[in-house]
């Protein structure tokens, strides 16, 4: 489709091996807290959520990236992803098998539901914590509050 202009799964695949390489850097291997971003977020909580790899509608999430990045996400410690793409704020927890946390950031469509909502995320440490904020512009308030511990290197 679109004369191959979107086929993005090779692109994909070469970040793979220079996101592998980025945690071989002292600066980063060493560094107390770690976040990723990226545009298309690496998960979503709903099971019928498209992954990519349907041609209908657009992507919630990109299952390709998500397959080739998560397990060096895992094993380098990388502890928040942040992803836009949704226009929808979200907060997914880690789990047993992604053991890091990914917030989505909202847009600019405030009329379409709760969810729908301008965010700034902010992230400062604070007390020796890395302490993410996500403010909601439209209602001037947070709408998450997020804390991460040192990661132990």
């Amino acid at each position: 489709a679109n004369g191959g202009f979107t086929c993005f799964e090779p692109f994909r695949r070469a970040q793979t091996k220079w996101l592998a390489d980025q945690f071989k850097r002292p600066e980063i291997a060493s560094a107390p807290f770690v976040v990723a971003f990226v545009h298309i977020p690496l998960f979503d909580p709903d099971p019928n959520a498209n992954p990519g790899t349907v041609l209908e509608d657009y992507a919630h999430w990109q299952k390709q990236a998500a397959e080739e990045w998560g397990p060096i996400l895992n094993a380098n410690g990388v502890q928040l992803v942040v992803a836009g793409h949704m226009h929808r704020f979200r907060y997914d927890a880690p789990t047993a098998n992604r053991k890091w946390a990914q917030v989505v950031g909202g847009g600019p469509h405030h009329d379409r539901g709760p969810k729908r909502f301008p965010t700034v995320i902010e992230g400062k440490v604070e007390n020796g914590k890395l302490v993410v904020r996500v403010h909601n512009l439209k209602d001037k308030c947070i709408a998450g509050e997020y804390f991460y511990e040192r990661r132990r290197v």
